[in-house]
């Protein structure tokens, strides 16, 4: 005979018991209708899982593609590009918390294999804005925000420039080689390298030109350097004062350097505190402020405390940057290590171009084994070709000064050690 206890236990427990099995079966349905993402990449049906998912997205974009011209009068159906913004937009929606959710990953192959779609047929000029506004630039704006925070491991990196390589075919713009540059970075893992590798254009160019830098520095810099990224001023008579980044980089178990570089404006207003005004008004102001600070600067600790503390942009720095290129060597004669940061001939036409440019800095033995303290003096060489411009030819001219090197940033003295123990011989 059961007590009343066990008789209101009893029903209880088995209502408990069946909710558990419908949990079950609802969260393994949910798996099934949510697989993983590298689970779809490695069965290879991320493709038709994508078409699948954004249905109406795909059948908006794929009226875009039997868009045509029949002649010089007629015009693109606008009804239909808008049709293919609005859906669009949904699938923009959900890149935007990419790559923390697995729908958001899906939505950036989904802008990549549309693009896909539209770069391989032939449209119109309405459709190509479309193409490259719409599609295109919202892979590069995602991919370029997640270079400057260094928030992607490597399965997202490698799907931006897969989803990347997919989306432009071989209709990849010079504006958007510049863009992709920071995106695979100085730096990629040997699967993205290979990656790149495996394009016909855009991403073989930045693969080559990567290994082609890296063999123009024959020796990484001195390893005191590597404790964080540096500020290099240069002050050569004869040019305005001019600002890089040099950063110690990592590749291949050998040291190189990485760089960028920072225009006064940007310079003043970083390290300053003073940014650029949004009001329009205030700029002459902010021109002249800058302007005074900037033609009367000079290297000392107060502005090397700056320098540490401020937060100029350093997400960008490459082997190669704004047409030049880093080299380094040593003279084991002069017992000096030299960083040499190049620009070749640019030419516009035969007539219009800018000479060579060539910036050399050296260090000497004593700066080769240790800084000179907060601010390192170096010597510093800049020469310029001849060029021309406006039919107007300029001779070259050469100037010597000085290379002042200051921390940037927070520096990691464990870095160092870690790089040197690194380098001892196992016993």
């Amino acid at each position: 005979m059961h007590t009343l206890e066990e008789t209101v236990k009893k029903p209880f427990f088995i209502v408990l018991l069946i909710s558990v099995i419908l949990t079950i079966m609802i969260l393994g349905s949910c798996s099934r209708e949510m697989p993983s993402y590298d689970q779809l990449v490695k069965e290879g049906r991320l493709e038709e899982y994508v078409r699948k998912q954004y249905g109406d997205f795909f059948k908006a974009v794929h009226r875009l593609t039997q868009i045509t011209t029949s002649t010089s009068e007629s015009s693109p159906d606008s009804a239909f590009i808008k049709k293919a913004a609005q859906e669009t937009d949904k699938v923009i929606a959900d890149v935007r918390s990419f790559p923390w959710t697995v729908n958001s990953r899906f939505a950036f192959d989904a802008l990549s294999y549309a693009a896909q779609d539209l770069s391989t047929s032939a449209v119109e000029a309405e459709v190509s804005f479309f193409w490259e506004n719409a599609l295109i630039d919202p892979l590069l704006t995602r991919g370029q925000t997640l270079a400057k925070t260094d928030l992607s491991n490597e399965s997202t990196h490698l799907q931006i420039i897969q989803a990347l390589k997919r989306g432009m075919g071989d209709k990849a713009t010079g504006e958007m080689l510049m863009r992709i540059i920071p995106i695979v970075g100085p730096t990629p893992s040997p699967a993205v390298m290979e990656a790149c590798k495996s394009d016909t254009l855009v991403f073989r160019k930045i693969h080559d030109l990567i290994i082609y830098s890296r063999s123009l520095q024959r020796y990484g810099p001195p390893l005191w350097m590597t404790t964080g990224k540096w500020l290099m001023a240069l002050e050569i008579e004869g040019w305005p004062f001019s600002f890089f980044c040099l950063e110690p980089i990592i590749a291949d178990k050998s040291l190189y350097l990485a760089f960028r570089d920072y225009n006064q404006g940007s310079f003043y207003a970083a390290a300053f505190d003073d940014p650029v005004p949004e009001d329009t008004e205030k700029t002459d102001a902010w021109l002249t402020r800058a302007g005074a600070v900037m033609s009367s600067l000079a290297i000392d600790e107060e502005i090397a405390t700056r320098i540490t503390r401020c937060s100029l942009p350093t997400h960008d720095t490459h082997t190669f940057y704004n047409d030049y290129l880093i080299h380094t060597d040593a003279d084991s004669v002069k017992k000096e290590f030299t960083v040499v940061l190049k620009r070749d001939k640019v030419y516009d036409s035969p007539f219009e171009f800018a000479g060579i440019d060539s910036i050399t800095i050296n260090f000497t033995t004593a700066q080769i084994d240790k800084p000179d303290g907060l601010i390192t003096h170096l010597t510093a060489t800049r020469f310029q070709g001849p060029s021309m411009s406006g039919g107007r030819s300029n001779p070259g001219h050469t100037g010597k000064g000085t290379a002042y090197f200051i921390p940037m940033g927070a520096h990691d003295t464990e870095m160092l050690d870690k790089i040197r123990n690194d380098s001892l011989p196992e016993i």
